[in-house]
């Protein structure tokens, strides 16, 4: 196997560990609890699917990018949250129930949302774009569903196992450090000449952005607020790569490494972010 393929089986095996623990210490409500609360669940699909796509294919129209960084950021603004979201989401004060939710609707939205978002910005942009229905359900399948169900499951017919979650959480961060850590220095050099025209400071309108909406539309409850501001300012990096090198193949490279650029953009400011909300939590509770 080649080192890049070491990589993706290592990144894919620690998300895939993570969205399972989640699944050992959540109950099979959780995932529907966003329906059974539609103003919620209203309000984050508004912020994920709406509100932000719309803000990225303008700015995109607005500054002069290149057709690969275009796809790139287009398909990350229709894809759901990443599935390690929820432990980040846990810090600032968002309850595993909605993060849960939140997760599940966001994926079935994003199935229906991508195809017609993607037509648009093709037609906006006067380039043909190709959706690929099967690819991404299959990242979908092997990154949140499987997993997911696979820890409800187990976690309904022997309780015990949600007191492993803490431990398979951890391993899972090792996994997911390791293989970004060999991800970035393979592509650091790709990423960097991604820096220019522009490119970094969009990215961070697109980030500040999902960041303000989510923390507006995330309703009154703080921790909430906190885990949808998270959501919708963060994307699911494998399945965005999948949508827009789907589209255009020959600019997989490139678009890999604007994902990138997106990825490391997006935890330095959150990061500030998700201090702060630490903060309002624990003066709210008296810590």
């Amino acid at each position: 196997m080649s080192p890049a393929g070491i990589v993706k089986l290592v990144l894919t095996g620690g998300i895939a560990l993570t969205v399972f623990a989640i699944g050992l210490r959540s109950r099979p409500r959780d995932t529907l609890l966003l329906v059974r609360h539609p103003m919620l669940g209203l309000r984050a699909m508004t912020s994920m699917f709406v509100l932000t796509p719309i803000f990225v294919i303008a700015v995109t129209m607005a500054v002069a990018l290149g057709r690969p960084d275009r796809a790139a950021l287009i398909a990350l603004a229709v894809s759901p949250m990443p599935p390690i979201l929820p432990r980040r989401e846990a810090t600032v004060g968002g309850e595993g129930d909605y993060a849960v939710g939140l997760q599940v609707m966001a994926s079935v939205v994003s199935i229906i949302v991508a195809p017609i978002i993607v037509w648009l910005a093709g037609r906006l942009f006067g380039v043909a774009a190709y959706f690929d229905t099967l690819a991404m359900l299959k990242v979908l399948a092997i990154t949140i569903g499987a997993p997911l169900a696979a820890g409800i499951a187990i976690a309904r017919f022997w309780p015990r196992a949600a007191k492993l979650s803490k431990r398979l959480g951890t391993l899972a961060l090792v996994l997911l450090a390791v293989g970004a850590a060999f991800a970035l220095y393979a592509e650091g050099p790709k990423v960097a000449a991604r820096i220019g025209n522009g490119l970094l400071w969009v990215t961070a309108a697109i980030v500040l952005f999902g960041l303000l909406v989510g923390h507006i539309l995330g309703g009154p409850d703080p921790g909430n607020r906190g885990a949808l501001a998270l959501a919708t300012s963060a994307r699911h990096p494998g399945l965005a790569i999948a949508l827009a090198a789907g589209a255009f193949p020959a600019d997989k490279d490139a678009i890999v490494a604007t994902v990138l650029l997106f990825l490391l953009t997006n935890v330095m400011l959150t990061l500030p972010y998700m201090l702060w909300r630490r903060h309002v939590m624990r003066a709210a509770s008296g810590t």
